[in-house]
């Protein structure tokens, strides 16, 4: 049973993107295919009492009170609704998977990094190489420019980029000597390199600072911080690069109207100018996946999206949910609970998470990973961590 616990991770980290470049499956198809085989993997592990029901069961009770009160508060035509069902689904049993995996599956962590590194290394330098290529012959639409995501989802490097910064913390937080970690760090820098995810590479160039600090208690850090912010904070925002983005930003949202494609960031205008409503516009008014059109095209953005179609109510219980994750995690190790608090921040910037099956498991398989004892067996750990989730 433990080889089919890794089914649906291998179809999403390994045969995903030459499903979809084949044409078998589209991305949706995969995600279907994939939670099918989650839903079957929980009902089995619960039923057996294999892991225990009580966060789970806690996980479903949020779910259900989330789509109750999407279904009362928000604006919404029936099939919007169901799209946002999907959406939740999707979320929270990647969640539910991502806790069973880090329960269940014992790996050797180190053999298993390398050797998925070699992998991506091999195939984002073939897609770096040649995209021309890889987009011809796909039959799932690319441009050339997304044409780099190793044997993940089609165009999904953030997701490529994301699974191996979890896979450098977790070497980290396990203690992984330091002549393996350089062999992790430098195999995974190429593959950053190839897959040129601004955010996440530099993210990634980051990490060796929270290497350095790991040991360093969260007191000693937060004083640090109350020291040198509020000296090195008006340096900050008058570098002129800083300046210049807050324009750039301003001239977008003054020119929605009249541009193709607005900055990824003018969720920073909108929360300047007010310009929300306490419930929201109504469900999929920013992007509609049915009829593919967008309120306005500024990229994916789970804050952004979640301000206009539910509004301030629903942007507030996301930032609630953050601070919360980001509070437990923390408590366990402030260096590395901080980081990947920090990747998940960015990540709701750049992409939304509620559609995205691969992020969310990424974010909850570390997650629970980083709650629970570096060395701890995953068979014995279940109780324990579950008990301190409630």
């Amino acid at each position: 049973m433990t080889a089919i616990m890794y089914l649906p991770l291998f179809i999403l980290i390994f045969f995903g993107g030459a499903l979809q470049v084949s044409g078998i499956l589209s991305p949706t198809s995969t995600d279907m295919v994939v939670l099918v085989n989650i839903i079957v993997l929980l009902y089995y592990n619960i039923a057996r009492s294999i892991i225990g029901t009580a966060y789970v069961k806690k996980l479903f009770s949020v779910y259900i009170a989330t789509v109750l009160y999407l279904s009362i508060f928000s604006t919404y035509v029936f099939t919007d609704l169901l799209v946002y069902i999907y959406y939740l689904s999707a979320f929270f049993l990647s969640i539910s998977y991502g806790y069973l995996l880090s329960q269940t599956v014992k790996v050797n962590l180190y053999k298993f990094t390398i050797r998925f590194l070699i992998f991506e290394v091999v195939i984002t330098s073939l897609q770096t190489l040649y995209p021309d290529i890889v987009s011809s012959l796909s039959s799932y639409p690319i441009a050339p420019i997304d044409a780099i995501f190793g044997s993940f989802y089609v165009a999904s490097d953030t997701g490529l980029c994301l699974f191996i910064i979890g896979l450098n913390v977790l070497n980290i937080y396990k203690d992984a000597r330091f002549d393996k970690l350089l062999a992790i760090f430098a195999l995974s820098y190429i593959v950053l390199s190839n897959a040129n995810s601004k955010a996440f590479y530099i993210l990634f160039l980051l990490l060796p600072i929270f290497y350095l600090i790991r040991n360093i208690k969260a007191r000693s850090i937060y004083f640090v911080l109350a020291i040198t912010v509020p000296i090195l904070l008006p340096y900050i925002i008058n570098i002129p690069y800083i300046s210049e983005f807050y324009w750039e930003v301003t001239d977008s949202y003054d020119k929605l109207d009249v541009r193709d494609n607005s900055h990824r960031f003018i969720i920073l205008a909108f929360i300047q100018y007010l310009d929300f409503t306490i419930f929201g516009d109504g469900l999929l008014t920013y992007y509609n996946p049915i009829n593919k059109e967008w309120l306005f095209k500024a990229g994916f953005n789970t804050y952004l999206t979640i301000l206009i179609d539910i509004g301030m109510a629903g942007a507030i219980l996301i930032v609630i949910s953050l601070v919360m994750l980001s509070s437990s995690v923390t408590k366990k190790n402030f260096a590395f609970g901080g980081y990947w608090s920090l990747c998940l921040a960015v990540y709701l910037l750049v992409g939304f998470i509620f559609s995205n099956v691969l992020i969310t498991l990424i974010f909850s398989y570390t997650y629970f990973k980083l709650i629970a004892p570096p060395n701890a067996d995953s068979h014995n750990i279940s109780i324990c961590s579950e008990k301190s989730l409630l």
